[in-house]
């Protein structure tokens, strides 16, 4: 059997401790003929361009505001095409940056900070709905903390925190929509080897009302990546 395989594109994180640390932006309409990448160098956020034959890639920015190690990212592309990039370091910090529509690769800005983290956060996630954009981040004392904004308001808000005992310590997180509507669930992968499932139909409330239902069972060791 012949086959052959075509390389897309090589890279390389300055920080390797999470599996959260680098994301490819999925391309937007009408900049299909390039792609972006980004992850953490230190406690710098990195925007990579990447050509749209894969040969070039360069840095076009590095976002400043983490006083800490870069610890994880997500994106989300929002209705307005617009992009915001979400990070988390080990300042206890988590960071919006958005590029609005019409911009350079390069114009990002600093969009909103959100603190309450009692240590060091290990995971971040976010997801779209109908209504908006809903995000969480965790730390190494276990607290989880979940904001969500409407797209028609610029801030998010604060609507659940809960706290996992130290034998359930979050190792990742990841949202993810239920639904057309707003439904959501909340994965939380722990060092007690399981996926922690919390279910939210209506994230957009404040406090919203997540319920737990269970855990997936499974892993002999700490569940480190969700996707």
């Amino acid at each position: 059997m012949n086959f052959s395989v075509d390389c897309s594109f090589i890279s390389g994180s300055g920080n390797t401790s999470t599996s959260d640390c680098l994301k490819w932006l999925a391309g937007r309409p009408g900049e299909e003929d390039f792609s972006l990448v980004t992850f953490g160098i230190h406690h710098l956020v990195a925007i990579c361009c990447v050509d749209e034959d894969k040969r070039n890639a360069r840095v076009v920015a590095t976002l400043r505001g983490h006083v800490g190690l870069v610890i994880g990212l997500s994106y989300e592309h929002l209705e307005d095409a617009s992009t915001e990039v979400y990070s988390c370091g080990a300042d206890g910090m988590v960071r919006v940056w958005r590029r609005e529509k019409g911009k350079k690769v390069f114009e990002w800005a600093a969009s909103q900070a959100l603190d309450g983290m009692t240590s060091a956060c290990v995971a971040i996630s976010s997801v779209s709905t109908a209504k908006g954009v809903v995000l969480s981040a965790s730390d190494s004392s276990g607290k989880v903390m979940v904001w969500s904004r409407m797209h028609n308001r610029s801030q998010f808000e604060l609507v659940h925190t809960v706290t996992m005992p130290p034998s359930q310590t979050p190792h990742v997180l990841h949202l993810v929509r239920l639904d057309d509507n707003d439904a959501i669930s909340l994965l939380i992968g722990a060092v007690d080897s399981k996926i922690h499932v919390l279910t939210c139909s209506e994230p957009y409330a404040s406090p919203s009302p997540f319920k737990s239902c269970g855990a997936l069972t499974g892993h002999d060791e700490w569940v480190t990546s969700l996707s």
